[in-house]
């Protein structure tokens, strides 16, 4: 009698168990961030979209090498590398804010973070749809020589649809880079961060650029929510300092 009411309290706390384990799945399921309600999408121009993948590798390998050291170039001063690492480790760089995950760094996913970011800021309640087509990129001293010019800048256009398939915006768009600049080695303000070295041979600027003005151009009411790059000074006001 003994041994059976042991069995039958087993089999009770199993089964007990068994529906704790199953509302917990469930709590934990219940609380996944969901998709944006808008629809985005991105398409590079022909000549753009073939040197695409040399230039999501050269932009992933120097985000790697930044990550690690705080610098991408292979000829700056190790004392920098060993300084900034320490004091500038409480900014919250554009990169790895919106691309956490090295290994899903690309110029479209550092676009549609950007987009993301700028969206939920300043239009949480969009639920239209955004065409963006990407058809110069240019970058003062861009490793891919394709991407070099004398300046930086972005060529694209832009359409946007309302949630009932309305188009209210559409326009071909130049914008060169404009870039706020910041000596805060602490810096957590909402615009995306990059060092002063991106400015002239990374994408990421120029494009946080593009974005933010294309975006105020969609929703000027909203210019003082939508943000674009700030680029934070590692070694005083000339780049050169730091080759």
């Amino acid at each position: 009698m003994h041994r059976a009411t042991l069995v039958i309290l087993a089999l009770v706390i199993g089964a007990c168990g068994a529906v704790g384990a199953g509302r917990s799945y469930a709590q934990n399921t219940s609380t996944e961030a969901t998709a944006p309600a808008y629809k985005l999408d991105i398409e590079f121009s022909g000549k753009l979209l073939k040197r695409m993948k040399v230039i999501n590798r050269v932009e992933r390998i120097r985000e790697e090498r930044f990550r690690k050291s705080l610098v991408d170039e292979p000829g700056m001063r190790s004392s920098l590398q060993s300084q900034g690492v320490s004091l500038f480790r409480d900014v919250e760089w554009a990169g790895e804010r919106l691309i956490p995950d090295l290994h899903g760094y690309t110029v479209e996913a550092l676009v549609r973070g950007m987009m993301a970011r700028n969206l939920a800021r300043a239009v949480p309640d969009f639920a239209g749809e955004i065409r963006l087509k990407l058809d110069r990129i240019k970058v003062d001293n861009h490793p891919v020589a394709y991407l070099r010019a004398s300046h930086s800048y972005v060529v694209g256009k832009l359409e946007v649809r309302d949630a009932d398939g309305h188009k209210i915006f559409e326009d071909k768009m130049t914008f060169p880079l404009v870039a706020d600049f910041s000596l805060d080695s602490n810096y957590d303000g909402p615009r995306f961060a990059f060092a002063q070295t991106d400015e002239s041979n990374r994408v990421g600027p120029v494009l946080a650029h593009f974005v933010e003005k294309a975006l105020e151009r969609v929703w000027p009411d909203q210019e003082e929510a939508i943000v674009g790059p700030v680029i934070i000074r590692l070694a005083g006001p000339d780049v050169s300092t730091i080759r």
